[in-house]
């Protein structure tokens, strides 16, 4: 469930954005809605029975490098659940997307994830 929130914040942070080109803009628009060194941090609860429990964190950073000679944004997205949790589902995944500010076109994508725990669950219909 985590994930899925995590990667939903994800999807919608990177497809709201405009590009902010130094000294220009993208379809007459500028970019509002991040800037270069902005960080956000989610406190992520999760409901059990009515109530909502602290869960983890997730963490998103934008900011302005270089790639290949170009300006970029480099966007890293971290989400860790809280220790305490971890015997349950432990989460320690990072993302980092460098995105092009003249034209918002993804030019690298690096993923770091954790993998919980897998239970053998055995299926409910057989195969034949």
């Amino acid at each position: 469930m985590f994930r899925v929130i995590f990667c939903f914040l994800l999807s919608i942070s990177i497809l709201t954005t405009r590009a902010d080109v130094p000294g220009g803009d993208l379809c007459g628009l500028r970019n509002t809605t991040f800037l270069p060194n902005e960080q956000l941090t989610y406190t992520v609860y999760y409901s059990v029975a009515g109530v909502y429990v602290n869960a983890g964190t997730a963490s998103f950073t934008c900011n302005l490098e270089r790639y290949n000679n170009r300006p970029v944004y480099h966007i890293t997205a971290e989400g860790k659940t809280n220790p305490s949790y971890d015997w349950i589902y432990k989460v320690r995944d990072r993302y980092e997307s460098y995105i092009d500010t003249a034209t918002m076109l993804p030019q690298k994508f690096i993923t770091q994830q954790t993998a919980p725990r897998q239970l053998s669950i055995p299926p409910s219909i057989p195969r034949r």
